[in-house]
């Protein structure tokens, strides 16, 4: 593995940390996109599959993640200052790609984006700028419609603008996460929609860089990163690439399956040459469900089938 770092737009004298996993004679190149409170890192089990199946891997922790946040002065689930922040997340994922480019010889052609970074990636699918840098993108465990969205955004920027955007956001994540467990058999921890698997969901937990509350100003660029991913204007973008959505029944981010496959139709609706699967029974993150090996399998076959038609 190679580390990177490198300057963010995020501001003057931010940095951000990128990771590149390669192989000998590359396919082609795979980035991620992680989610939300988590770091590249912990995608480190799908990240050998990946390299055993013939491609290269890279990634960025983005601002207020990881390592990222340690190199920066700003705390945990924080973007940046600006009042469109959440395009520091497409715009340095974008530097990296080009630095990928230059320290392999080979760019990106695969986005793949898990959860929050489902909605990065679908925001870069929708804007012809980022868009045309890579040939295919997968979501997995992304979001249906939500609707409150614009209350997330008018609570965030109220308390942004009476000086707590650096403090934690309780109030906020009790709006976007109360209601998650509400359907979960036998509630134990505040994270088992994460997992079936106690052990997942407790490893979670244990770890410090993992399930922090985001900050105020987080939340409000996370809702605003939402607002644009669902907006018309989002829809009118997509840029009709292949794409492959990747989901669970059980999962609350997706509305357990319904606000996915709505999703879904949309873009077909769109004329976008989308296809998807549906795992069944399991929850958010299927990279550590029991059916994680169909879950890798899946992506390779999908990243197989597109860079075998040379798109």
């Amino acid at each position: 593995m190679k580390q990177i770092e490198f300057d963010s737009v995020s501001g003057p004298g931010k940095k951000a940390v990128g990771y590149i996993y390669p192989v000998d004679e590359p396919k082609a190149t795979i980035q991620i996109c992680h989610g939300m409170a988590e770091y590249i890192s912990r995608y480190e089990e799908m990240i050998a599959v990946l390299n055993a199946a013939g491609y290269t891997v890279c990634g960025i922790d983005m601002q207020g993640h990881g390592k990222t946040s340690s190199l920066n002065s700003d705390p945990l689930g924080y973007f940046g200052d600006g009042k469109e922040a959440y395009k520091t997340l497409l715009e340095d994922n974008l530097i990296f790609h080009d630095l990928v480019a230059k320290t392999t010889g080979q760019a990106p052609s695969v986005l793949y984006g898990h959860s929050m970074g489902s909605f990065v990636a679908r925001a870069m699918y929708s804007d012809s700028r980022y868009s045309v840098n890579y040939n295919a993108f997968i979501f997995g465990s992304t979001k249906g419609y939500e609707p409150v969205v614009s209350l997330g955004i008018a609570v965030s920027g109220f308390l942004c603008l009476i000086g707590r955007g650096r403090k934690k956001g309780r109030f906020l994540s009790v709006l976007a996460f109360g209601s998650y467990d509400k359907k979960i058999p036998d509630i134990k921890t505040p994270f088992d929609w994460l997992s079936v698997t106690e052990e997942n969901v407790q490893a979670y937990i244990n770890d410090p860089l993992c399930g922090f509350m985001f900050t105020n100003k987080g939340y409000y660029d996370m809702f605003k990163l939402i607002r644009f991913m669902q907006s018309k204007q989002a829809m009118n973008g997509l840029c009709k690439k292949p794409c492959l959505f990747l989901y669970a029944d059980d999962d609350p981010v997706g509305s357990f399956g319904t606000g996915v496959k709505k999703v879904i139709a949309k873009f077909i609706s769109c004329g976008v040459p989308a296809s998807d699967i549906d795992f069944g029974p399991y929850r958010h993150e299927l990279m550590r469900e029991p059916v994680k090996d169909e879950y890798f399998k899946a992506i390779i076959d999908f990243v197989d089938k597109n860079m075998a038609r040379g798109n």
